[in-house]
């Protein structure tokens, strides 16, 4: 497994640029030293090989797309659990909803729907996807009846939903508004 100093060395930000510049070597690397152990993570969650498969496919592709909004002050492998839990609620509050997030979406838009989440909605899920505990141990631990966390945690996936939704139609809307400015 590779990990990252607390200081960046002149190799991990080749590593970095490697993957951002699609090299073969790199890419191999990075999909052999951290899929298995996301593959595991993705499955505790989802239970379902073949949408782990899936998750774990829109996870590295993510990765590799945006590798230059990596923070090299983070381990590589905690940032790819962090897309992973992402692409792991995306495919959860598709599944409530009925339909998909629109395909590639920037991480800040990860990252402001998380934070426009209710406190509640966080924690159940906090405890449903990103830790990987089961319903029913949740229940346990935040001392609720399983069917009202079932609740809660399909609210806050349809929440988690509306909120990338409407972030990235707002951005799509900020864009047409620019005006095109000529060569």
């Amino acid at each position: 497994m590779i990990s990252l100093p607390e200081n960046p060395t002149s190799d991990v930000l080749r590593m970095i640029d490697g993957i951002a510049s699609r090299e073969s070597s790199i890419l191999h690397m990075l999909f052999d030293s951290f899929a298995p152990s996301l593959y595991g993570k993705i499955l505790a969650v989802v239970k379902d090989p073949d949408v782990a498969i899936r998750i774990l496919e829109k996870t590295l592709v993510y990765s590799v797309r945006h590798i230059r909004q990596h923070n090299p002050h983070i381990r590589l492998h905690n940032w790819l659990l962090q897309i992973a839990n992402f692409k792991i609620m995306e495919e959860a509050a598709s599944v409530v909803v009925g339909r998909g997030l629109p395909e590639d979406l920037d991480w800040d838009s990860y990252a402001e729907a998380w934070s426009g989440l209710h406190a509640e909605e966080k924690e159940v899920l906090d405890w449903s996807t990103i830790r990987a505990v089961s319903h029913e141990e949740t229940a346990i631990s935040l001392e609720l009846p399983l069917e009202l966390l079932q609740l809660r945690i399909s609210t806050a996936l349809a929440h988690f939903h509306v909120l990338v939704s409407s972030l990235v139609s707002g951005r799509m809307a900020d864009r047409s508004d620019t005006p095109k400015t000529a060569n």
